[in-house]
């Protein structure tokens, strides 16, 4: 199902406006990579789902495996691609009561992008602001907010995955904030305001020519 006024639905659709940009870069049966509007860093690209679901904890658990092995071809593409030596992700999951713990889009979306990150001060920086995660094992542990009733984030640093329930709104962009903090845009993470139109077209380019 998709949803008409979804700006995420019509990007994996492709039926984007005349003379817009193509930003997709890997898709498979039920996800798609694309470059993120106003990338944080070069290489930063949004992982959705085909089908409007309001969080990756919504989708379908048969497709949590199909998740994963996009993942990893991600992150050795990016890695590889722009020289750095890990990758983090991160979701703001969205209740379906418009909880939307942080994020600006009610559409299932991953954050991945490649990083030199001190990983260990990140994680206590999160848990300073939303408390003791719960670790999982896999993907499939973000099936615990299947039912959309309540906000969550989850968080990836160094093959930990981390999965924090959400109580109460968290400030908007918020993991860009405190990432953008650690990489030199601590006053430049809101993609809004820093659309980073050149790093756009610089991250199509290299990651399209690696096709």
């Amino acid at each position: 199902m998709k949803e008409p006024d979804c700006g995420l639905c019509r990007e994996v659709s492709a039926t984007l406006e005349k003379g817009r940009l193509d930003r997709k870069i890997e898709e498979i049966e039920n996800f798609v990579a694309f470059v993120s509007a106003g990338p944080l860093t070069l290489g930063h690209l949004l992982i959705t789902s085909k089908e409007h679901y309001i969080s990756m904890a919504t989708i379908p658990e048969v497709q949590f495996d199909e998740l994963r092995t996009l993942r990893e071809k991600l992150g050795e593409r990016l890695t590889s691609a722009f020289n750095l030596p890990q990758t983090v992700l991160f979701e703001h999951g969205p209740s379906k009561y418009a909880l939307r713990g942080g994020c600006c889009v009610d559409h299932a979306h991953l954050h991945i992008m490649p990083v030199r990150l001190p990983s260990t001060r990140v994680v206590s920086k999160i848990k300073k602001a939303l408390g003791e995660p719960k670790i999982i094992e896999s993907y499939r542990g973000l099936g615990e907010f299947e039912d959309g009733e309540t906000a969550y984030a989850f968080f990836e640093f160094d093959g930990i995955r981390y999965l924090f329930e959400v109580s109460k709104p968290m400030p908007s962009q918020f993991v860009r904030q405190i990432i953008g903090k650690y990489i030199g845009r601590q006053y430049t993470w809101d993609w809004r305001q820093n659309p980073r139109i050149e790093d756009i077209l610089e991250n199509v380019e290299r990651l399209k020519a690696r096709d």
